[in-house]
């Protein structure tokens, strides 16, 4: 074999690779909307990540998983703080995921 027949081998092999990522990245956020659509309504502890202009990033405590609020502007957001937010809607076919603050 000639050198560019093993680097088109190479390029082909990499993008397998990077689709059986994906696909497997998928599947298991799939099966985590599956299991989060069980809980829907239950309160969540969570990290903040990021305060935007309209929104605050947060990641759920016990899955890892990044999700965007609204920012309320009554509220004082602060990186790394913790907060309970709620489960609001999940349908894990179309990969929605929506939560809400929850006041304490």
């Amino acid at each position: 074999l000639t050198k560019k027949a093993l680097d088109d081998y190479s390029i082909t092999i990499q993008q397998g690779l990077m689709d059986a990522a994906t696909v497997r990245q998928a599947r298991h956020r799939y099966w985590l909307l599956k299991y989060l659509a069980q809980r829907k309504g239950e309160d969540l502890e969570a990290w903040i990540l990021d305060v935007l202009d309209t929104k605050v990033l947060v990641v759920l405590k016990d899955y890892l998983i990044v999700v965007e609020l609204p920012r309320e502007q009554r509220m004082e957001y602060h990186l790394d703080q913790e907060v309970l937010v709620r489960i609001k809607k999940v349908n894990p076919r179309e990969n929605q995921l929506k939560f809400e603050w929850v006041m304490v």
